[in-house]
């Protein structure tokens, strides 16, 4: 009966004991969150489901009409035009610091808004670099743009445009992000091609 070696450490219980304790705690968590979701049943919840533009009720018609209207209006907007406009048209001439160009407008309005902002709640916005190379990078394609592309002017008399008439801003987007990846060489590791020497 007062034997030294009963009241040793069996390590096989305490396995068990703490994986029946693991068990019981998972099952009283599981009882918890049923417990809570019953108590939620009466809240509604919002599915989490992207929103989608609908157009099922517009026939193929409709949307190549939309689209050659969009068209119509983008040429009628371009730099060409508005040159051929301003050549013909007895309108008086008018001359501001901003050239016509609707993206450079764009920009400088982005950033008047920004300096607005600014002025009247006395802070500074930060600028990241990202921003600043994209802005440079949108003026210098746009100026590139007015010297070697021309827009699809058919579409002002009567021509169909090419159909089924989809602006290309993707395809734009896409040609910059290329330009971009051939540019930079990354950050780390060894500069791909060529050094250059400096005289």
């Amino acid at each position: 009966p007062n034997d030294p070696t009963s009241f040793k450490a069996n390590p096989d219980m305490m396995n068990d004991a703490s994986d029946e304790e693991e068990e019981e705690e998972g099952k009283k968590k599981k009882k918890k969150n049923k417990e809570d979701e019953d108590g939620k049943k009466g809240i509604y919840k919002p599915p989490r489901l992207m929103s989608v533009q609908y157009d099922g009720d517009e026939t193929r018609n409709e949307k190549q009409a939309r689209s050659l209207e969009r068209a119509r209006k983008r040429a009628l907007s371009s730099n060409l035009m508005q040159e051929l406009k301003e050549e013909y048209l007895d309108r008086p001439m008018e001359y501001s610091h901003s050239s016509s160009n609707t993206l450079k407008n764009v920009i400088s309005q982005r950033e008047q808004e920004r300096q607005d902002y600014e002025e009247t709640y006395f802070t500074r916005l930060p600028l990241e670099k990202k921003k600043k190379s994209s802005f440079h990078q949108m003026t210098l394609n746009s100026i590139g743009d007015q010297v070697t592309r021309f827009e699809d002017l058919s579409v002002l008399h009567g021509g169909g445009g090419g159909g089924d008439y989809e602006p290309g801003a993707k395809k734009r987007k896409k040609q910059m992000m290329e330009g971009k990846k051939k540019k930079g060489g990354g950050g780390k590791g060894k500069a791909k091609g060529k050094k250059r020497k400096f005289k």
